[in-house]
């Protein structure tokens, strides 16, 4: 059966396949999308999109996908996996349905782009409990990419926060745990804060 491979993110590949091959030819269950732990013929970090659904549905199968994919591997049931994952596919349906979430670009940073949002429609569509920022490796509503500042903050708050934000980012995108990592981005981000009231300024750079 032929793939096509169409993305990847956070560890997996995402193909669009023939779906009514896979319903006719290995499983009549396989419907818009399927993952390893709900299908087994599936390799593990595979996605496979049904490509009779149009571009404009992948990214939210995609999300949605990658969630339950991710429950299912801590352990969780496909049932409590697939409402997991259906709230992430919704969130993101929801944002990209109504007024943006973006407001503009603070800087860019490589092949990092660091956007002011407005806070308060993150937690009112994704996720009450988004505060000060976040990056993609732990917000899987926030696009590959990107780290978002949230508009709440004053300025003087919003270049720590950005400080940490990237850190971490950096520092997970190396492969360790994003507790780790938050832990050192917090030290780094400490020091920072002492340095800010002295009108010291270290760069912002991703680091580890």
């Amino acid at each position: 059966m032929k793939k096509e491979l169409v993305n990847e993110r956070d560890g997996y590949k995402i193909y669009v396949v023939d779906g009514n091959y896979v319903r006719d030819k290995v499983d009549v269950e396989f419907t818009n999308f399927g993952q390893h732990f709900r299908f087994k013929f599936i390799p593990r970090h595979e996605i496979w999109l049904d490509k009779d659904f149009g571009e404009g549905e992948r990214k939210p199968f995609e999300i949605h996908a990658i969630v339950e994919a991710e429950e299912m591997a801590k352990g969780k049931d496909y049932s409590d996996a697939y409402d997991i994952g259906l709230k992430a596919e919704n969130a993101y349906r929801n944002a990209n349905e109504k007024e943006p979430i973006h407001k503009h670009i603070i800087t860019k940073y490589g092949d990092i782009t660091v956007w002011l949002v407005d806070g308060k429609s993150v937690r009112d569509k994704y996720d009450k409990g988004f505060v000060e920022g976040g990056h993609w490796k732990v917000y899987k509503y926030v696009p590959k990419g990107e780290v978002w500042i949230d508009d709440a903050l004053s300025d003087q708050e919003r270049k720590p926060v950005m400080l940490h934000e990237l850190n971490e980012l950096g520092l997970m995108r190396t492969g360790m745990p994003y507790l780790a990592a938050h832990k050192r981005s917090s030290i780094k981000e400490g020091k920072f804060r002492k340095l800010f009231k002295r009108n010291k300024y270290p760069s912002l750079k991703i680091t580890q």
